[in-house]
């Protein structure tokens, strides 16, 4: 195999054997600090090789290409020597010396995650590496023989030379010229007489009677060599060893090491003649990803001509909508597809559209969240429900010509029907659920929070652990307790380490024609919920140009769908189950009285504690003020102060004051303050400003209030900002004051504004529960807690309806359903039999479904003796189900 040019010194040492956060709970850096460590040190290349992941590629590539090294994609495989035989499992290191090895590094990780589990691993066994070889794919990859977890090393350990012999030869038969016998020094002893000095003389004597290139690895877990005491926490949180002493790395250190501290590990002849291992690395690496070099989104196939096909689907929408003829909307239509097409984003546009039209044929409750209701486009397809003329939105937050990647058209589904929706997606395009990872930190809730591990583990180990550690109850208390612990547990905290790999609430991504995206990602099992997921996080997927789409299961849209399937026929309801709901009456003023007292139990976004108090602060009395409870009370804006001075100004206690006319235009509904953040766009827009230079001015701003922002650069960029700021009022005679003025508007755009078009969608979804709940409250409750259920609201919804005068009646084995139901006779709502303890869905449905029954004997004889058995009817009876049956 012959390299292209590195323009780098053949034979430098460098890592081939390295650890990142993907690696969880036992690597610790970021990607990116690895590079500049790595350069740092000035070693040509870098091998990242995570625990059955791929997970940092993406990074690595463009890390370490714009740090003029060589990026090295790897993973350290589980391996067994038979899939059927579980017995032992072993560590090997794959590194891929091109794209055909990247890819064949793709099919292995996500293959190793399709199978059954042993010892919770991903696994490959060696019959898989036999088949690369037999399909000529060993040649674009580096085998490393292992670390002492390797199959040969613990050969030789167990079994003796002539068994790691065989080991060592078995690999080499597949691998040949790019195979590398593997020698690490920590300085370790493994006992049972087995030092790493003994192991790596064994290994070199085997390596050069067999004619085998050996390389030099330094298992790096970690940066820096004083990063070794947090990483020994890291591990006594993630093992609960009864001593720190078992669960930290046996030896000296497991950082990025320069190459001088590995060096000194070895006999000079050694290190010298291990450097043919880098050697051959350097010279083979050839590795291109060109999707990673530029970017380019990779739309997924829709139609031929999408931009053509969206512009008559709008316009068709825009008829429908009887606004053709209405001042500015086909104005509007027409800047807005105009963008579009300037921007190349018509196939997302379309692809969300027909998702959504046929989640409507389907009856299946769909709406659009987020800044995605701003567009004329979107709400001319059926995506959005909001007008965003009449609303005052703009499509300027959502989409301009300087933007690259597509925007977000997040999608909030009924939860019951989203794996509907996204098995239909998968059958028209190549789909994966996006995997993220959870991280350590203080401030996490409940027990994976670092301190409340480290509590955990001194409760268990420490014979003192009340007088030690009873009263350490936060970090602030653990610093008087034990300030050294403390202090390991704020930098640990810091680091924000990986701690699991999970699902991403929403995130998908799409294939497309120009980027198969499974020939590049990986994907994971996440055993704790039999899903599947990408290994690469979702940033990197967006910057690679990989398509996403957001689709959240909202169970609040599962109720406010059953309330529509309850009242359908109702008074002042139609009789059609249709999903769209402007038929309700957006100026009730009832509702509006109900939501002023506070009383907003079982409203979407509305029945919290601090939205409840903004309902009744404001007293609110229109759509308008149910949108501005949506954007003032959020944590930021209260604790900005945004909040009381909007109230004070609306209390007429303080003076509103504009900094000029044009703020004042777009500010007066909100007396001055910049509650949107279309207002301060719009505002700039009048005063002459485009919105490529506002986007540089926010994103300035942004930076310098960002927790890790300060710094020569963004102060550099904050100080041009505010110049730009002052040059555009120029030609208002604006005093030093008023500028002042505007700019606290612009600056508190940046920090604390909310999107006005995800609170307009949200506060209309919240108004419509609301009416619903007022006027329908039988119909209300029975949706509310059906899609309850066994959560923690099903209590607080019970109160609630009580509260409202409705009856709650016993669950019946002759007239429940699995969940709560309406008895009209009765003009009450039925328990469920899942509310019943120990009742599951599986009872429950096999019971409903052959009632009524004439006594218990008829009940016995009719279900299933294996779902319904003795202990469950016990269960029924306890739980008052039977009484129907005397």
């Amino acid at each position: 195999m012959t390299g292209r040019s590195t323009g780098l010194k053949a034979g430098e040492w460098f890592h081939l054997h390295a650890h990142s956060e993907y690696s969880v709970l036992d690597g610790m850096p970021k990607v990116h600090e690895m590079v500049q460590r790595v350069a740092k040190n000035g070693q040509p290349a870098l091998a990242l090789t995570d625990h059955g992941v791929l997970s940092g590629t993406f990074q690595l590539y463009r890390a370490c290409l714009k740090a003029g090294i060589m990026p090295i994609p790897g993973q350290e495989f589980y391996v067994v020597p038979d899939l059927q035989n579980k017995t032992g499992r072993y560590h090997l290191g794959l590194l891929a010396l091109d794209e055909t090895g990247y890819r064949t590094l793709v099919r292995l990780s996500s293959l190793a995650h399709k199978r059954d589990r042993f010892h919770r691993k991903p696994r490959l066994d060696f019959g898989d590496l036999a088949e690369l070889h037999e399909a000529g794919l060993t040649d674009h990859l580096v085998c490393t023989s292992g670390c002492y977890f390797g199959y040969p090393i613990q050969q030789l350990v167990t079994l003796g030379e002539r068994a790691c012999e065989q080991a060592l030869t078995m690999l080499a038969s597949w691998f040949g010229d790019t195979f590398l016998v593997e020698l690490q020094h920590h300085g370790t002893d493994h006992g049972d007489g087995w030092t790493d000095q003994l192991v790596n003389e064994a290994l070199v004597h085997l390596a050069e009677l067999h004619g085998w290139p050996f390389v030099i690895t330094q298992d790096a877990h970690y940066c820096d060599q004083q990063h070794k005491p947090l990483h020994d926490m890291m591990k006594l949180l993630a093992i609960h060893g009864a001593d720190p002493g078992d669960v930290g790395f046996p030896g000296d250190s497991y950082h990025l090491a320069d190459t001088a501290w590995v060096a000194q590990h070895y006999d000079e002849d050694v290190f010298e003649r291990s450097l043919e291992g880098n050697r051959l690395v350097l010279e083979c690496w050839q590795l291109d990803l060109p999707f990673l070099d530029r970017y380019q989104f990779h739309m997924p196939a829709v139609v031929e001509t999408p931009h053509q096909s969206l512009t008559e689907a709008a316009e068709a929408g825009l008829r429908a909508s009887g606004h053709w003829d209405t001042d500015g909307y086909l104005e509007r239509l027409r800047s807005e597809l105009s963008v579009i097409e300037d921007t190349g984003f018509a196939s997302y546009f379309l692809l969300v559209g027909e998702m959504v039209t046929w989640a409507r044929a389907q009856n299946i409750l769909v709406m659009a969240r987020g800044s995605a209701n701003g567009s004329l486009v979107c709400w001319c397809l059926g995506i959005t429900q909001a007008d965003p003329l009449r609303w005052g939105l703009l499509f300027e937050r959502f989409l301009t010509r300087d933007r690259s990647k597509p925007p977000d058209i997040d999608l909030d589904i009924e939860q019951e029907r989203r794996a509907d929706v996204v098995a239909w997606l998968s059958n028209r395009h190549e789909v994966d659920q996006i995997g993220t990872f959870t991280t350590l930190g203080i401030d996490d809730d409940g027990k994976g929070s670092v301190l409340q591990q480290f509590l955990g583990w001194a409760r268990r180990n420490d014979p003192n652990f009340v007088s030690h550690y009873g009263k350490a109850t936060d970090i602030h208390k653990l610093r008087q307790v034990d300030p050294d612990v403390a202090r390991l547990l704020e930098k640990l905290s810091a680091m924000r380490v990986r701690k699991s790999a999970g699902a991403h609430a929403a995130g998908f991504v799409i294939g497309a024609p120009t980027l198969r995206h499974r020939d590049y990602v990986p994907t994971m099992l996440i055993p704790s919920s039999g899903s599947t997921v990408t290994q690469i996080p979702m940033d990197d997927l967006e910057d690679a140009g990989i398509i996403k789409v957001d689709l959240l299961g909202l169970r609040s849209l599962s109720t406010l769908k059953l309330v529509l399937e309850l009242t359908k026929g109702s008074p002042g309801v139609p009789e059609t189950e249709a999903v769209d709901l402007d038929w309700i009456p957006l100026d009730d003023p009832d509702v509006f009285k109900s939501l002023r007292s506070g009383d907003t139990t079982g409203v979407f976004q509305l029945e919290g504690f601090t939205a409840r108090n903004g309902a009744k602060e404001l007293a609110v009395k229109s759509i308008h003020d149910i949108i501005l409870v949506m954007a003032l009370y959020r944590t930021a804006t209260i604790d900005s102060g945004y909040k009381d001075l909007f109230l004070a100004r609306r209390g007429r206690k303080v003076p509103v004051v504009y900094p000029n006319e044009v703020f004042k235009k777009h500010m007066r509904r909100t007396y001055g303050v910049a509650v949107f953040q279309e207002q301060v766009i719009s505002t700039m827009s009048d005063m002459g400003m485009d919105i490529e230079t506002l986007n540089s001015i926010l994103k300035a701003v942004k930076v310098k209030h960002s927790k890790h922002g300060r710094n020569a650069t963004s102060e550099c960029m904050f100080r041009q900002a505010r110049a730009e700021f002052d040059q555009l009022c120029q030609p208002y005679g604006m005093s030093a004051e008023s500028r002042e003025l505007g700019w606290a508007s612009v600056e508190g755009f940046a920090a604390y504004g909310f999107n006005r078009a995800h609170a307009t969608a949200y506060g209309l979804l919240a108004y419509r529960m609301a009416w619903f709940r007022f006027h329908h409250p039988l119909e209300f409750w029975t949706a509310a807690l059906a899609t309850t259920a066994g959560s923690k609201k099903e209590v607080a919804y019970m109160r609630a309806a009580r509260a409202a005068g409705i009856r709650l009646l016993k669950a019946d084995v002759n007239v429940s359903g699995p969940v709560w139901t309406i008895d009209r006779q009765r003009r009450a709502i039925r328990k469920g039999l899942t509310t019943i303890d120990g009742i599951g869905r599986a009872v429950a449905e096999e019971v409903a479904q052959h009632a009524p029954y004439t006594d218990l004997a008829d009940l016995q004889s009719r279900t299933a003796k294996r779902i319904v058995n003795a202990s469950r009817i016990e269960k029924l009876r306890s739980g008052g189900a039977l009484g129907s049956l005397h």
